[in-house]
């Protein structure tokens, strides 16, 4: 690899006033991958508008309409993260809508039947996909306040131990 790009990688991209753009490498790698799993996702609700319409939970309305809006809202968060364009709300509300999602459509399912495999795969890979877009989410840095945590700061007691991590 080029010296330019691992000091790159290794430091993240720093502007004048010394604020940095984006943490820690892995941190950012977590954020584009996350971004870019999004875009498809969203993308098959657009084609897919019939098949993603049938799992929209019957009592509420306009069924195509909700493909159609969960469809967009995924392609505009995974945008909003790829871009650093409003990134941990873009990141919040696609953890929030995929955890609802999984408690509305794949739990009830389960409960009904238990022993089919798509609705515990489909339960599963729901809130993985949820859990990373939370972890995302807690990866950016509010504006104003330092990236730097200190074992003190995040609450930690002096008789804790720490992880090797």
């Amino acid at each position: 690899m080029q010296q330019w790009a691992r000091k790159f990688l290794q430091r993240g991209i720093r502007i004048e006033d010394k604020r940095l753009i984006f943490g820690r490498t892995d941190h950012w790698i977590a954020r584009i991958l996350f971004g870019l799993a999004l875009i498809p996702i969203g993308l098959s609700h657009l084609f897919y508008v019939k098949e993603t319409a049938e799992l929209v939970p019957a009592w509420l309305p306009y069924r195509i309409g909700w493909a159609y809006l969960t469809g967009g809202g995924q392609i505009a968060c995974g945008l909003g993260v790829l871009f650093s364009v409003l990134s941990r709300m873009a990141a919040i509300a696609e953890a929030g809508m995929l955890s609802l999602l999984d408690l509305l459509v794949w739990l009830p399912a389960i409960v009904a039947a238990p022993r089919d495999r798509l609705s515990c795969t489909a339960f599963f890979i729901t809130w993985a996909i949820a859990s990373s877009g939370w972890l995302v989410a807690i990866s950016f840095v509010p504006r104003g306040q330092s990236a730097d945590i200190t074992r003190e700061s995040a609450g930690a007691h002096p008789g804790d131990v720490s992880l090797p991590y």
